[in-house]
């Protein structure tokens, strides 16, 4: 082999191995800014890669991993319309997973997992009017009588199809905290911070 072949061929091996790298640490650590101006690392693959342009594509996660309670995680606006790939990002902590109980003002309720039925209280009624209508895409409304009415019908339970989880931030002086997003699924969840 020539000196020239072979260089060529370290060469090749070299930029395709850069390449590779550069590939790699894009789809796993990506920079976001945030709303205040800081800047965070996330790890896209945390709980496993969810899959470039969702709003076209639609949603999907690679080698999914579920999150755990007290995880610092950004994930995308909630409240923002239109496409994920251009919301902006906030960052919270996850303060209950499926399966947790959540101590709210009007009594304790647990969150259901995926395709399990989910209680409708008297502190729940607004948290799942909020995930049926903005997620579950069904009619939901609470009633002048103070009952949770989904496609038209009175409803004690109600069965969601994602998994949820409860963000919380820190610092609620300076991001919008739990009490105005409710429940988030893991559709929106980008993946965890890294310190």
């Amino acid at each position: 082999m020539t000196a020239a072949r072979t260089i060529r061929r370290w060469t090749l091996a070299l930029v395709a191995a850069v390449a590779a790298v550069g590939l790699l640490r894009t789809l796993a650590v990506a920079p976001f800014r945030l709303p205040d101006g800081s800047l965070v690392f996330v790890n896209r693959w945390s709980y496993g890669l969810r899959l470039p342009l969702p709003s076209l594509a639609g949603y999907a996660r690679w080698l999914p991993e579920p999150m755990e309670k007290g995880d610092q995680v950004a994930f995308d606006n909630p409240l923002e319309a239109g496409s994920l790939e251009f919301r902006q990002v906030f960052v919270g902590r996850c303060a209950a997973a499926p399966g947790d109980t959540l101590h709210l003002p009007l009594g304790a309720w647990r969150i259901p997992r995926r395709g399990e039925y989910a209680e409708v209280t008297e502190a729940s009624k607004l948290i799942l009017q909020e995930a049926l209508l903005r997620y579950e895409r069904l009619q939901a409304v609470v009633g002048s009588d103070g009952r949770l009415y989904v496609e038209g019908r009175p409803a004690r339970k109600v069965r969601l199809t994602r998994d949820y989880y409860w963000m919380q931030t820190a610092d609620p002086d300076r991001l919008i905290d739990s009490r105005t997003f409710g429940l988030i699924p893991m559709e929106l969840v980008i993946g965890r911070i890294i310190r």
